[in-house]
């Protein structure tokens, strides 16, 4: 038997970013946050969460979640400013990401599609 993820509607959580490259920015805003989990899955995201003039998008999947703890996830992150895209690095494997009982947090540095280095620490509170 297999148990299916249903992700809860986005409510408000908050997201902190700290961003060094391509641009650097960082602060904490309240943000529309999805957080859920199965026996064996963790999945959170937020969309267009607005922070120093920039949008930040992420999604981070957690595979054999077996609660709060240190695991390798599968993350997406997106920047946009003002004119669009900044940087985006989708689908990092083995990106570090701590999960608690109120949120989470990863590090990410890798190269995306379009040739740029992403290099940030995200954290999210669930709602």
């Amino acid at each position: 038997m297999s148990r299916s993820l249903t992700r809860p509607a986005a409510r408000q959580g908050s997201v902190t970013v700290s961003v060094t490259s391509p641009v650097t920015d960082h602060g904490t805003t309240g943000a529309s946050v999805s957080c859920a989990s199965t026996d064996l899955i963790y999945v959170a995201s937020a969309v267009n969460a607005y922070v120093a003039g920039y949008t930040h998008s992420f999604v981070v999947r957690v595979a054999r979640y077996r609660g709060p703890g240190t695991y390798r996830a599968l993350a997406t992150l997106t920047v946009a400013g003002p004119q669009g895209g900044i940087a985006s690095a989708s689908a990092v494997p083995g990106t570090p990401v701590t999960i608690s009982a109120a949120g989470g947090s990863f590090v990410i540095d890798a190269t995306g599609a379009q040739g740029r280095t992403l290099a940030a620490t995200v954290s999210w509170t669930c709602p």
